[in-house]
Formats: structure tokens, C-alpha cells, sequence
């Protein structure tokens, strides 16, 4: 993909392998998923339902389902997998009893260790 404006609007689907048939369902799904423009605003509705609204000239932020996107939100990663609070500069990866912290606030790329 080339994008020929800095800051073209770019939309990625994502699903879990085992939440589709085959990947021609969800190429389908994909497909199938709405899209348009009214003026600057670009439309989308997701494979989930979500409705999505991109201002291209810039001058509003996006939206999900009518909400404004929230830049600075509490959590910027919270998931079984990946943690991390909003501007704390320490992002935390789990997985099973292994946990690895980075820290990325004081310069270091990482701090602790893996369980092996």
C-alpha cells in the first residue's frame, strides 16, 4: 500500500482466526462492510457493527459509534497480553506465569526477566 497524503485515513480489520470459517469468509466480511464519503467525512461500518467517521480535513476527531476518540485515555493497552497506563512510559507483556516490563520512561528498552 502507498499512501499518497500523510495523513490518509488507513482502516485495518482484524479477527481472531477462530472467529471466521476461512480467510475467504472474512475476505468476504471485509468486502461486505460499508463505505463512504459525506463531504470531509469519511463513513465506515466494521465487521462488528461499529460505525466509524474519519473528518479528513482534520478539524474534528475521529469517531466510533457517534464518541469522539479519546487521545489520552486511562489505558492505552489493556489486554490479557499487554498492559500499559496512558503516558507512564511502562508497558507490561504477560503470558501465562512469564512477564516482561519495558520501560521506556528512564531510556532502558527493558527491565526484568523472562521465566524460562
Amino acid at each position: 500500500m502507498i499512501l499518497n497524503e500523510e495523513y490518509a485515513p488507513v482502516i485495518l480489520e482484524v479477527m481472531a482466526k477462530s472467529d471466521v470459517k476461512s480467510f475467504d469468509v472474512f475476505k468476504a466480511m471485509v468486502k461486505a462492510c460499508r463505505i463512504r464519503r459525506n463531504g470531509p467525512t469519511l463513513e465506515y461500518k466494521t465487521i462488528y457493527g461499529e460505525q466509524l467517521t474519519f473528518d479528513t480535513s482534520a478539524r474534528k476527531p475521529p469517531t466510533i459509534n457517534g464518541q469522539p476518540v479519546n487521545y489520552a485515555p486511562q489505558k492505552v493497552f489493556e489486554s490479557p497480553f499487554l498492559n500499559a497506563n496512558w503516558n507512564s512510559g511502562i508497558v507490561t507483556i504477560t503470558k501465562g506465569n512469564r512477564k516482561k516490563v519495558l520501560n521506556f520512561e528512564s531510556g532502558n528498552s527493558a527491565q526484568g526477566q523472562l521465566p524460562r
